[in-house]
C-alpha cells in the first residue's frame, strides 16, 4: 500500500508526499495487524460464507448484497493491513454484513445441535473479544459497590500502564 500511496502523492505534489511518508513511519498509526484471534475469525467467517453462499442466495436473493459487503470487508482488512487506522475506519463501513449473515446462516442450519455449537462458538468469541478490548486501563470502571480509587492512585495506574495503552495489540 505504501508504494501506491506514494505514487499517488507524487501526482498530487506539495507536502502530501512528506505527510504520507511520515504517516507510514509513525508507530502510532501504521502498526500492521498481525495474526491473532480476529485474523483467524475473519478467515473462518470467509470460509463459512463461501460454504453457505449458494444456500444464502436461495434463501433470500438480497443476501447477495450482504455477501458482497462481507467480501469488501474482508478485502479491506487484508489490503490495508499495514495501516491499522485505515483498517479500523474503512472496515466499519461493511461490518453490518456480520449481523445479517450470521443470523441467516443460523436460519439455514436445521439441526439443533449444530445451531447450539455455532451459537456457543460465537458467544465465546464475543466474550474473548470484549475481554481483549476492555483490558486496558482506560476501560476500568469504579463504582460505590466495589470502591472508588483516588485520583492519585488512578493517575499512577495510567502512568504505569501508558506504554501498554499506546502500543496496539
Amino acid at each position: 500500500l505504501e508504494p501506491v500511496a506514494l505514487s499517488i502523492t507524487e501526482l498530487v505534489g506539495g507536502r502530501m508526499g512528506v505527510k504520507v511518508r511520515l504517516y507510514f513511519v509513525s508507530d502510532l498509526y501504521s502498526q500492521p495487524y498481525g495474526i491473532g484471534l480476529g485474523y483467524i475469525e475473519r478467515i473462518i467467517t470467509f470460509l463459512v460464507i463461501i460454504l453457505f453462499q449458494k444456500k444464502l442466495k436461495e434463501q433470500k436473493s438480497y443476501n447477495q448484497i450482504f455477501i458482497n459487503s462481507y467480501l469488501l470487508y474482508f478485502i479491506i482488512y487484508f489490503f490495508f493491513a499495514e495501516l491499522m487506522i485505515a483498517v479500523e475506519r474503512l472496515s466499519l463501513l461493511f461490518v453490518f454484513s456480520y449481523w445479517i449473515l450470521y443470523t441467516e446462516i443460523l436460519g439455514i442450519i436445521k439441526e439443533e445441535i449444530n445451531k447450539l455449537v455455532l451459537v456457543l462458538i460465537l458467544t465465546a468469541y464475543c466474550i474473548l473479544k470484549l475481554a481483549q478490548v476492555n483490558s486496558n486501563i482506560f476501560s476500568r470502571y469504579d463504582n460505590v459497590l466495589f470502591g472508588i480509587e483516588s485520583l492519585e492512585d488512578r493517575s499512577m495506574h495510567v502512568y504505569n500502564d501508558l506504554d501498554n495503552v499506546l502500543k496496539p495489540e
